[in-house]
């Protein structure tokens, strides 16, 4: 084990500390972490949106906190709390539930024999608390809603904006009015269904919205435990902590049950991909690449994942007829996602234009805590005209940085792919690892991890939402580091992982109670 430095051995005892608190104060606090940040939320004023927090600052917020403060109201009775008892409260809900994904982790690891029913009573009991209490304070689940009305009542939310249907039940509640739908037809489908059965009363559509999120996030957690003990070699302390790992993430549950965005279904999609090319090998590279072309129909930021799988294939190079071969299937894996792509959008295509919001949607908005702290200091000190020149000026260039690393990434895994001595001349199927997985896994699920983390938090257009994507990727690294019979401690555990987890809890943090001042 290499040595740390200090930073490296300040975070692990960080880890150590929030691993001591134990099962039942962890579920307690969690619970009372979500619990409070629900209470905060639902003692919001109704009258003005100064002085709040982002998480309920756009247009049509008001009108999405009173609507579920009247629903609530024959238990709940209304009541308003002081702003700065709401924000800190809110603070203080959020911190305390990124320590107890932390310190669950660590508590497992350092279990003897840990059930995960047991501790996914906790997640489940969060999510319940959510459903209910938490406010849908985003406008996209019910922009959600109205394109899945749209296309219940015929019209097409690709060529249609929102305010064609201005009596509509859930409009009010919609922020984005004069756009088009900017996602997958698959997710436009999913909505249509939704909306087919609950009908446009919005609390009713909303709770809809809600369960089956939930249930799409408890999907994912089934589905990394099965993968990470498959990955693990049998580890089943290990695809415990990892699924736990993913059930006890704030954001997790805050943006499916709570919020409610598709990025849960994405990610669960594009995983299930990746989790059938690792167990059937490269014979079911096409049909992973069909799924993740699924995952691109929900929400086409999973792109990449083009990449990384499609690369694999220089893993016959040394097989006979390699390069005609390998070419060969790659037109037939282009084939294989271009019908699914046609397919998924046959109903919907009205010419290019069908595509004009998808396209214009990474430059819609400038969100990143981070990038947009350093323009606000722009703005303080040069002003607003060199303000919105640097905003201009860091979106192009973090896109281009963006796509490099991704190409970056692709060519990293197809070097260690290329120069790796497990490459075999055997027309057959290579060889399994012990952990009955092929010899590429721990190289893909790197560069598939490296894809997901690069397109959550380097571009300007970043949302906590969209920082649930690398979560799973990160607990299938971490089963793959200590698979097998190789001990774990929080000293053993790559510093990178501590240094992941608490920056999504700042950037979280950052991004969600945010002061809104007007």
């Amino acid at each position: 084990m290499t040595s740390k430095g200090r930073w490296g051995r300040w975070f692990d005892s960080l880890a150590e500390a929030c691993g001591r608190i134990g099962f039942w104060p962890l579920t307690v606090l969690m619970l009372l972490s979500h619990l409070v940040m629900c209470l905060a939320l639902l003692g919001m004023p109704t009258d003005t949106i100064h002085g709040t927090m982002n998480i309920v600052e756009n247009w049509g917020a008001i009108e999405r906190v009173a609507l579920w403060q009247a629903w609530l109201s024959p238990v709940i009775p209304h009541y308003e709390l002081p702003l700065g008892v709401i924000v800190w409260g809110f603070r203080a809900g959020m911190l305390v539930a990124f320590i107890t994904q932390i310190g669950a982790f660590v508590a497992i690891m350092k279990s003897p024999q840990p059930k995960l029913w047991l501790w996914l009573l906790a997640p489940v009991a969060a999510h319940i608390l959510q459903f209910f209490l938490m406010i849908p304070s985003n406008s996209d689940v019910f922009f959600y809603e109205g394109v899945g009305d749209f296309v219940t009542k015929g019209l097409n939310p690709y060529v249609h904006f929102m305010s064609d249907l201005p009596n509509s039940p859930i409009y009010p509640f919609i922020f984005w009015v004069d756009i088009g739908t900017v996602y997958g037809p698959q997710w436009v489908n999913y909505n249509a269904l939704l909306m087919s059965v609950s009908g446009t009363d919005p609390v009713i559509a909303t709770l809809w919205q809600k369960a089956f999120a939930g249930i799409f996030v408890l999907a994912l957690v089934a589905a990394i435990y099965l993968f990470t003990r498959r990955i693990s070699g049998g580890n089943a302390k290990l695809a415990v902590a990892c699924a736990v790992l993913v059930a006890w993430q704030p954001n997790m549950i805050i943006e499916s049950t709570g919020q409610v965005h598709n990025d849960p279904h994405t990610v669960l999609v594009a995983t299930l991909g990746l989790m059938l090319v690792i167990w059937g090998g490269l014979a079911a590279l096409r049909a992973g690449l069909i799924l993740v072309a699924f995952s691109v129909m929900v929400k086409f930021v999973t792109l990449p994942l083009f990449g990384v799988l499609g690369i694999l294939r220089l893993v016959d190079r040394k097989k006979p007829n390699w390069l005609v071969n390998i070419f060969g299937r790659w037109v037939l894996d282009g084939i294989a996602i271009l019908c699914v792509i046609i397919v998924s959008f046959l109903p919907y295509w009205d010419g290019t234009h069908t595509l004009d919001e998808m396209v214009r949607e990474p430059s819609r908005l400038y969100t990143h805590p981070l990038w947009r702290s350093i323009n606000g200091i722009v703005r303080a000190v040069f002003g607003s005209h060199v303000s919105w020149r640097w905003s201009e000026f860091s979106r192009d260039v973090l896109q281009f940085a963006s796509s490099a690393m991704f190409v970056g990434i692709v060519v990293w895994l197809g070097w260690k792919i290329w120069n790796d001595q497990h490459i075999s001349a055997d027309p057959a199927e290579d060889d399994l690892l012990p952990e009955g997985i092929p010899w590429w896994s721990g190289h893909l699920l790197y560069a598939w991890m490296g894809i997901l983390l690069v397109i959550s938090f380097l571009p300007v257009n970043s949302h906590p939402w969209y920082w649930v994507w690398p979560v799973p990727a990160v607990a299938q690294v971490i089963a793959w580091e200590f698979r097998g019979n190789r001990e774990w401690s929080v000293k053993a555990t790559p510093t990178w992982v501590w240094v992941y987890l608490w920056f999504t809890a700042a950037m979280t943090l950052m991004y969600h109670t945010r002061i809104a001042r007007y």
